[in-house]
């Protein structure tokens, strides 16, 4: 998740009680048991929507192109198109550096169960005592 979330940096994570309020682009901590690892990951993809990536790296959901100022790598050409059918209570989670992450389109099971996710990451902290006065999104 690098730069938006520096190694060793600390995050505010907030418990999410209604999935209802989580937007495509949040930051969200989560379960995986793929791996068996907390992990940290924008959400891209919400059950029911058809996430696609392009050849050169561009991401669209449901045949629209998803706005990514975050994304710090360039999109490369030749990478395979990649699509993803979201199933009901699942969702599609994506890095912000893509060349670098592993995420939703490398584990065996690309999608995160709700039941996974423990909370939305929305403030810096570091160290302990200074709080950057700037959300994470």
């Amino acid at each position: 998740m690098e730069p938006t979330l520096k190694e060793k940096k600390r995050i505010v994570v907030f418990r999410i009680r209604n999935l209802d309020k989580i937007k495509r682009g949040d930051i969200l901590v989560f379960y995986n048991d793929q791996v068996y690892e907390v992990l940290v990951d924008r959400v891209i993809g919400f059950p029911g929507d058809l996430v696609d990536i392009t050849e050169d790296g561009a991401v669209c959901v449901n045949g629209q192109s998803l706005l990514e100022p975050y994304r710090v790598d360039q999109p490369t050409t030749g990478a395979p198109h990649q699509s993803f059918q979201v199933p009901a209570g699942k969702y599609f989670m994506l890095g912000d550096k893509r060349p670098d992450a592993i995420d939703s389109r490398h584990w065996n099971e690309p999608f995160i169960g709700k039941q996974f996710i423990i909370g939305k990451a929305t403030h810096h902290l570091f160290p302990l005592v200074k709080i950057e006065s700037q959300a994470v999104n």
